[in-house]
């Protein structure tokens, strides 16, 4: 049976991010003061705080945010596709 028949997508996903990681190059941009203090001073149209740290964030680590959050989009800011 094929690997991918066996496990759902969610749990694949799961996988392929924990394998893919490291080997690729990839590395986690950790949650520090200096996002969470660029995180009160983005200019959003919102205040979720999700989407606070997420931009705030590719800011501070100089990162282009894949997002279809029109949110995001929006903001002058930030870096997307």
């Amino acid at each position: 049976m094929p690997f991918s028949s066996c496990v759902s997508p969610r749990t694949r996903a799961g996988i392929f991010a924990t394998t893919f990681r490291t080997p690729r190059g990839l590395q986690e941009a950790p949650l520090n003061k200096h996002v969470a203090m660029e995180s009160r001073r983005i200019k959003l149209t919102h205040k979720d705080p999700g989407d606070r740290f997420i931009a705030a964030t590719a800011l501070v680590y100089d990162l282009v945010l894949v997002t279809a959050d029109r949110e995001l989009l929006r903001c002058p800011a930030l870096k997307t596709i």
